[in-house]
């Protein structure tokens, strides 16, 4: 009985995989398209006309969440500034993550205004990334979670 078993077992197991012979290699067409560059698009929140606004900027390489929110504290750009967009966030901020994602700004919390961690929230959702983001200033520190914008 097991030799049985064992023979239909192993004619299962020949069988099963569905490999026929061919010929020789088969074509399968062209091979995957790939990026011309090696760039990738993130989303900022920037301030037009004191509202928060989303805007596309192509950087080199991945855009992780670090180098997405260091574009966003450094502001907008000169192109950007022709086109009428602003920050509030404070200049001087650093982007740091140890276990947490987290902005240090160089003013006390109070002198921030709301519209600032508005667009440090909204550019975090938008990086795909989740969790608190915080923000620390020289009087405290602030978890934000997501996006007041929509």
């Amino acid at each position: 009985m097991r030799r049985v078993l064992g023979a239909v077992l192993l004619l299962c197991l020949l069988t099963a995989c569905g490999v026929r012979p061919t010929d020789g290699p088969i074509p399968a067409g062209p091979g995957p398209a790939f990026p011309a560059s090696n760039r990738a698009e993130m989303t900022l929140y920037f301030l037009l006309d004191d509202r928060i606004y989303p805007i596309s900027r192509s950087t080199p390489g991945l855009a992780s969440p670090e180098s997405v929110l260091t574009a966003l504290v450094r502001g907008p750009n000169a192109e950007e500034q022709k086109r009428g967009l602003s920050t509030h966030i404070p200049t001087g901020g650093k982007v740091a993550f140890t276990g947490q994602l987290a902005v240090s700004l160089p003013v006390p919390l109070e002198q921030v205004p709301e519209t600032a961690f508005d667009q440090l929230s909204c550019t975090t959702v938008a990086t795909g990334l989740w969790g608190a983001l915080r923000v620390t200033g020289t009087n405290g520190s602030r978890d934000l979670f997501g996006c007041p914008a929509g």
